[in-house]
């Protein structure tokens, strides 16, 4: 008997998101754990210096609405810059 595994394609998709509040390296460890945590998120990477995030995550299961929504419950204002 053989077992068949099914995989759905999703499209990965970048956003670059603002991020202000951030003032040390414990911000941005804070923003990428909170993003990180996000099911469908594949990588984050946070500039403190641009005071920026930028994450790919798959399309259809994660909203960037969501991605905000975390960054601010992890005690931020953030706001999309470009997809």
């Amino acid at each position: 008997m053989s077992v068949t595994a099914f995989r759905t394609n999703h499209r990965m998709r970048k956003s670059i998101l603002s991020v202000q509040g951030m003032t040390c390296g414990a911000c941005v460890s804070r923003v990428e754990r909170a993003l990180a945590r996000v099911e469908g998120v594949e990588q984050v990477a946070v500039n403190l210096a641009a005071r920026s995030a930028t994450v790919e995550y798959r399309d259809g299961d994660v909203a960037v609405s969501a991605l905000l929504e975390v960054i601010e419950k992890a005690g931020y204002k953030a706001r999309e810059v470009s997809e």
